[in-house]
């Protein structure tokens, strides 16, 4: 009757009072870019504060500088640890600062290498004026309760009390490690017949944005090289559980919280897998990643159609499965994330509350052919995502698929942010290559943008769409009754979960 938490976190305790709401502690040499104080996520020190933003004025592409606001930025102590996070349009750019200097009313900041050179060089996400963006991590910024600022070189972390809290009644974890549990088979021997079931995956680590900067590029993938015309090349964020190479392996009933980068990731060669009837929440990137993406030696836009099937994900389900606040760190992640995959059946999960994508399926921004084909999304309910950046929605997809569904899902309330600088969000976008698919039958309602949106798709089949409401469908998508009980899950102690 114990309760299985599987963590990669440490406590972290004997808390001095600094100042009335300021506390701290010592702790050995490590790094950390999340921290949890009695069971909720702590808000990295940042200015403006949570839910604020500035704006920047615009991309000096010559010089390879941001210009910004003088009033908007000062040199805070340990000034090249601090970071600028900005949204472009459908991804996040996360640059380490390294200089600035004043121009009449306006400060060009310059940031590091290699950030620096990344995100001027490339073309796509979209680099243009008015584009909203925060600081954070300077101790000048630890001014809001709730928040926390950790010194590496001091061994000295921080912590604003909440009202409610004192020093000698915090519960505080920091995460540690990158990746929990790693199943990897090889070709020649799948991994076969496991079932991870009644567990709670917790507290991971993922250090890289803060040594080397984060440009995702799209659903969370990072640019790690671009040349022209738009050639990119992209490495793949680390998983609190990740699967390769694997048959008839099972997540059910299982927890995944306060994770650092993607949840769960079922990477290549997964066969028969099962994601059913499981809880992702506060997840920092992806919720479920699957299939390969493009591997960092291959250019983005190259069509993933390997010569044998080992490397494909196939026959894979993700069924019943509730998921919010996935992208908590990296605001281009998505829910339920899936790269080439074939055969996948998404069906009955719940998704609620993400900065960009609920559901994005499919890369390469083309329409040759993949290994994807046979891909079904249906009766799934999708809400109140797409709520901080521009050109997404509640579903997308890239590529040709044939044979490809979307069916009976209920999609709602997708309303572009005040903050989002781009193109509109939908119901479903079906952008580039996006080709083989049949939509059918699918509720969508509270779209001011639409509810579909197209950009250079190929043959589309569309029948009983159009209709905004119809109580069967809504009342069948998402959670079915046997795992309604789960999203009961998120308001109990974690000690009663699942």
């Amino acid at each position: 009757d114990e309760i299985p938490l599987i963590s990669g976190g440490i406590p972290v305790g004997e808390w001095r009072q600094e100042q009335e709401t300021l506390v701290s502690a010592d702790l050995p040499p490590q790094t950390f870019r999340q921290l949890y104080v009695n069971g909720k996520r702590a808000i990295r020190a940042r200015e403006p504060d949570q839910g604020a933003y500035y704006r920047l004025k615009d991309w000096h592409i010559p010089d390879r500088k941001i210009r910004v606001s003088a009033e908007q930025i000062r040199r805070w102590h340990r000034f090249n640890r601090v970071e600028m996070i900005a949204h472009l349009h459908w991804a996040e750019a996360i640059m380490r600062l390294q200089d600035v200097e004043q121009e009449g009313e306006d400060a060009l900041i310059t940031v590091q290498e290699p950030e620096r050179h990344l995100v001027f060089l490339r073309d796509y996400p979209i680099k243009a004026p008015d584009e909203p963006y925060h600081f954070e991590n300077a101790f000048e910024f630890l001014d809001q309760p709730g928040e926390w600022y950790l010194n590496e070189d001091a061994g000295r972390l921080y912590y604003k009390l909440c009202s409610d809290e004192t020093a000698a009644h915090l519960t505080v974890v920091a995460p540690q490690l990158p990746t929990l549990f790693h199943v990897a088979g090889d070709s020649n021997r799948l991994v076969e017949n496991l079932e991870f079931q009644g567990l709670r995956f917790q507290y991971t680590n993922w250090t890289r944005p803060g040594q080397k900067g984060h440009l995702t590029l799209q659903a969370f993938q990072y640019t790690i090289d671009p040349t022209v015309n738009n050639t990119q090349y992209v490495g793949r964020p680390p998983a609190a559980v990740y699967v390769r190479l694997a048959k008839n392996v099972v997540f059910k009933e299982n927890v995944f919280q306060h994770l650092g980068a993607t949840a769960l990731d079922l990477h290549y060669g997964t066969e028969h897998c099962q994601v059913i009837g499981n809880v992702f929440s506060d997840i920092s990137g992806n919720g479920i990643a699957l299939a390969k993406y493009t591997d960092p030696d291959e250019r983005i836009h190259v069509p993933f159609l390997p010569e044998t099937d080992c490397e494909i994900s196939r026959y894979d389900q993700i069924e019943n499965n509730y998921l919010e606040k996935t992208g908590q760190d990296y605001y281009g992640a998505v829910g339920i994330a899936c790269g080439y995959p074939q055969n996948v059946l998404i069906e009955h999960n719940e998704l609620f509350d993400m900065p960009y994508t609920g559901i994005s399926i499919g890369w390469g921004w083309t329409k040759g052919e993949s290994a994807m084909k046979e891909n079904v999304i249906r009766c799934n309910h999708i809400h109140h995502v797409a709520n901080l950046l521009a050109d997404g929605g509640g579903i997308y997809t890239l590529s040709r698929q044939p044979g490809s569904v979307i069916r009976e899902n209920y999609i709602h309330h997708i309303v572009i942010s005040e903050w989002a600088v781009g193109s509109a969000v939908n119901g479903v976008f079906m952008d580039e290559g996006t080709d083989g698919y049949t939509c059918e039958h699918n509720i969508i309602q509270h779209t001011p943008a639409g509810a579909f949106r197209f950009h250079r798709t190929g043959t589309l089949v569309f029948k009983n769409e159009g209709i905004t409401s119809d109580p069967a469908v809504m009342e069948n998508a998402g959670l079915t009754p046997d795992y309604a009980h789960i999203k009961a899950w998120m308001n109990k102690p974690e000690n009663e979960m699942p």
